[in-house]
């Protein structure tokens, strides 16, 4: 009965982190004004992911177990600094969101594997295989030619919203392959529980942004926060409305879903589902909201090479060679 349990739980996990991941980028860009401040969505958010993570620790024996040996110091040296990259990441990613075509943005938001291999291999000293060094060189050259802007037909406006697109997508890729590399060196003999630990990271962060916006209201004394309207003065929620909080809350589920995904499927499927995402947005691009996708030719030539990047880099894990005394017994 277990046995059963666990496999139905890791095919209906696989299947909804394929539809939250599709479905992210379009409702981000339907709901979210882009006047909206992004220090605001992002705290909604960490928010909502705090709520969701505390709730699955209080509802189950492990979390239960781990929260009674919870110490605050113990919670600062895990979460503190990755919190901090973290919060600018999610700024990045809601600019990128706003300026990018949600297919585009799924493309560059995959070039995130290629940092925290490196991040992972200088910090951790964790190595890659052969395959997956290959893929991540597929993924690199994808990323560069999507980085350059179809500029024909274009006109200068869009041309310069795909550019900031780009660099902020780019840039959050990087920010997360950061974070996670550190988010690990700093659980290394640890046993520490996922949900609990994404709640910890959803205080900090808060908490990074919410000290940011009051720090800008201190500095410039009118009440708006540096670079994103989100002070006193144009008030926190200036620009939402009741449907700005749909996509912050299938973003909040989707990190519940990752780690359902990774506890009872694994890496490769959830390297599967992402990959079924991308082509999920790309349907749904083309067919149910007739976007002209086709408008570059980089876009095609991408698209399969960063899912089959993904797909290797998944199944090919790198595995310890054996030692020569375990070869000689």
């Amino acid at each position: 009965a277990r046995a059963r349990m666990a496999d139905a739980l890791s095919v209906v996990s696989v299947l909804l982190l394929l539809l939250q991941f599709g479905w992210q980028p379009f409702l981000t860009k339907r709901f979210t004004p882009r006047a909206a401040s992004k220090t605001s969505l992002v705290v909604v958010c960490e928010c909502m992911k705090f709520a969701m993570g505390a709730a699955v620790v209080l509802a189950t024996a492990a979390g239960r177990s781990a929260l009674r040996s919870w110490r605050l110091r113990d919670s600062i040296r895990v979460a503190a600094i990755p919190s901090v990259i973290y919060a600018i990441q999610n700024i990045c990613l809601q600019i990128s969101y706003t300026y990018l075509a949600p297919t585009m943005f799924q493309l560059i938001n995959q070039t995130k594997i290629l940092w925290t291999a490196v991040f992972c291999f200088v910090v951790l000293g964790r190595r890659q295989s052969k395959m997956q060094i290959f893929a991540l060189s597929v993924l690199a050259a994808s990323a560069a030619m999507l980085s350059v802007s179809d500029s024909s037909g274009a006109t200068q406006h869009s041309s310069a919203s795909y550019v900031i697109g780009v660099a902020a997508g780019l840039a959050a890729a990087l920010f997360s392959g950061l974070a996670a590399a550190l988010s690990q060196l700093a659980l290394q003999g640890r046993n520490r529980n996922t949900f609990l630990f994404s709640a910890e990271l959803a205080v900090f962060t808060t908490l990074v942004l919410v000290s940011q916006c009051l720090l800008s209201f201190i500095v410039w004394n009118n009440g708006a926060a540096a670079g994103d309207g989100a002070g006193v003065g144009t008030g926190f929620f200036s620009g939402w409305t009741s449907q700005t909080f749909i996509p912050l809350l299938n973003n909040a589920v989707g990190g519940l879903v990752v780690g359902m995904v990774t506890k009872y499927a694994g890496s490769v499927s959830k390297g599967y589902a992402i990959v079924g995402g991308i082509l999920l947005t790309g349907f749904l691009e083309v067919f149910v909201f007739t976007t002209a996708l086709a408008v570059s030719w980089r876009l095609w030539v991408a698209l399969p090479l960063v899912l089959g990047s993904v797909l290797l880099h998944t199944t090919f894990p790198y595995k310890e060679p054996l030692r020569q005394d375990k070869k000689t017994k």
